[in-house]
C-alpha cells in the first residue's frame, strides 16, 4: 500500500497562503499570437500556438492551461486528479473503487485488469472514472505502474528492446507487448498490432483494445466530456504509446476528444521517428513531468520545477553517466532528511511513516531509486512551484 493522503486538494478559492502552490514564476511577454485576459483580478498571457502561459501570481493548478485550453476539473486541478489517479492506481480494485466513489466523489467506471500474451499473465492494470455519472465532462484513464515486488513488471521493464511499428518508429517492445502486441514483427505494424480487436479467451483482455472499447463508450455517453490519459512509471509509459496506436489506427473520433496526456516519472518510450509521429498527429503537448534523477526518466528536491520544450530532456538524461554519481547520492541525503522534517513545515498530512523513509534510505544503496516515489509527485504538484517559459 502506498502511504499518503488520499483525498484530492482542491483549488484555493480566493487567493491567500495556498497561491504559492505551483506558482508560476516570472511572466511570459505578450505578443504576436498571444491572447490576453484575466482570472480574478489576475493577468495572464496564453500562447495560443504553443499553450503556455505566465502570471505573476496565479498558481499553475489555479489557472488550469494546458495546450491553450482551460482545464478545470470541477474544483480540482487537472494535475492534481492526475497525479492522484496515477498514484492509487497501485491498489487494488477495491480500494481504487472506494476512493474514487466515496472520498473524490468521481464516478468509477471501471478497474481493468489485462492479459499479457508474451508474459502469460494478467500484467497491465488501469482503472476509468469520469468526475459525473451523467453528463460528464472529463474521462479519466489512469494506468498502474511497476510494482516494486512483481517481477512480471519488472521482466517489462528491463525488456530493452525495440520493435518498428511502420510509420510510429521504434518503440519499447515490453511496453507494447503490455498493451496488447500480437506478433514480433518488425516489419508489418498491422500483423504487430492489428486494428481490430483480436479474439481473446474470456477473462483476457487486451489493455489497449480494452481500454479503447472503455473511453469510446463513456465518450459516446458524454458528448461533452473529453479524454484525460496519465500514468506513473511503466503506466507513464503505456500512456505515452496509447494515443501513438490511437493514431496509428485512424481513431481520430477518440484524438479529437483527447485534452490532457500527463505522465509523471516515465521511460523513454521510442526513438525521435516515434516522436515525431506523436507530433504530427496528436493535436494536444503531452506533459512529462520528472522528479530529481529517477530510475525511469524536473523538479529538483526543493519542487522548483522547469519547463524544458519539446524535444528537450532532463539535466541528467543517462542514469549511469557516472558525473552525476555524487550529485544522485547527495539527493539521496537531502531526499532523506526532507521526508522526516517536511511535516514539520507543511502539517501533519506531509507526515512520513517507517516505511517510506525505509524506501527512502534506500536511495543511499541504489541513488535515484527513492525519487521515483509518487509521493514526491504528489508532494511537487501540491507545494511546487515552475518557471514560466520566456517568449
Amino acid at each position: 500500500m502506498i502511504h499518503g493522503r488520499t483525498e484530492l486538494k482542491p483549488l484555493p478559492a480566493g487567493g491567500g497562503p495556498d497561491d504559492r502552490r505551483l506558482q508560476v514564476v516570472g511572466v511570459s511577454a505578450a505578443g504576436a499570437g498571444k491572447a490576453a485576459g484575466t482570472v480574478g483580478e489576475d493577468d495572464y498571457y496564453v500562447d495560443v500556438e504553443s499553450g503556455e502561459c505566465g502570471s505573476a501570481s496565479v498558481p499553475l493548478v489555479q489557472q488550469q492551461y494546458v495546450n491553450g485550453r482551460l482545464i478545470r476539473l470541477r474544483t480540482f486541478s487537472v494535475f492534481e486528479v492526475t497525479v492522484m489517479a496515477a498514484k492509487i492506481a497501485y491498489e487494488n480494485a477495491a480500494y481504487i473503487e472506494k476512493v474514487v466513489k466515496n472520498v473524490w466523489k468521481f464516478n468509477f467506471v471501471g478497474f481493468y485488469s489485462c492479459w499479457n500474451k508474451f508474459v502469460g499473465d494478467h500484467t497491465t492494470q488501469a482503472f476509468v472514472m469520469t468526475d459525473k455519472a451523467s453528463d460528464a465532462s472529463v474521462v479519466v484513464v489512469s494506468f498502474r505502474g511497476t510494482e516494486p515486488f512483481n517481477m512480471r513488471d519488472w521482466s517489462t521493464d528491463v525488456n530493452l528492446s525495440w520493435l518498428g511499428m511502420g510509420d510510429m518508429g521504434h518503440v519499447h517492445v515490453g511496453f507494447l507487448k503490455a498493451l496488447g502486441l500480437q506478433e514480433e514483427d518488425g516489419k508489418d505494424a498491422a500483423r504487430a498490432f492489428p486494428k481490430a480487436t483480436p479474439n481473446a479467451a474470456a477473462g483476457k483482455p487486451l489493455a489497449y483494445y480494452k481500454l479503447r472499447e472503455v473511453v469510446k463508450e463513456q465518450l459516446k455517453k458524454h458528448p461533452s466530456a473529453t479524454l484525460v490519459v496519465t500514468g506513473h512509471s511503466l503506466g507513464g509509459a503505456l500512456v505515452a504509446i496509447f494515443p501513438a496506436l490511437l493514431a496509428l489506427h485512424g481513431e481520430q473520433d477518440v484524438l479529437d476528444r483527447l485534452l490532457a496526456v500527463i505522465t509523471y516519472g516515465q521511460p523513454r518510450v521510442g526513438d525521435k521517428v516515434f516522436t515525431d509521429f506523436l507530433r504530427a498527429r496528436i493535436r494536444v503537448e503531452m506533459l512529462r513531468v520528472v522528479y530529481r534523477s529517477p530510475t525511469a526518466g524536473y523538479f529538483d528536491g526543493w519542487y522548483k520545477g522547469t519547463a524544458i520544450a519539446a524535444g528537450g530532456d532532463a539535466p541528467n538524461p543517462n542514469y549511469f553517466d557516472p558525473r552525476f554519481l555524487l550529485s544522485m547520492y547527495g539527493n539521496a541525503w537531502g531526499d532523506l532528511f526532507k521526508g522526516a522534517f517536511l511535516w514539520a513545515k507543511e502539517g501533519k498530512d506531509y507526515r512520513e511513516g517507517a516505511v517510506s523513509l525505509l524506501y527512502r534510505a534506500a536511495g543511499l544503496l541504489v541513488p535515484g531509486l527513492a525519487s521515483h516515489s509518487p509521493r514526491d509527485y504528489v508532494n511537487a504538484v501540491r507545494l511546487g512551484s515552475i518557471a514560466a517559459k520566456e517568449a
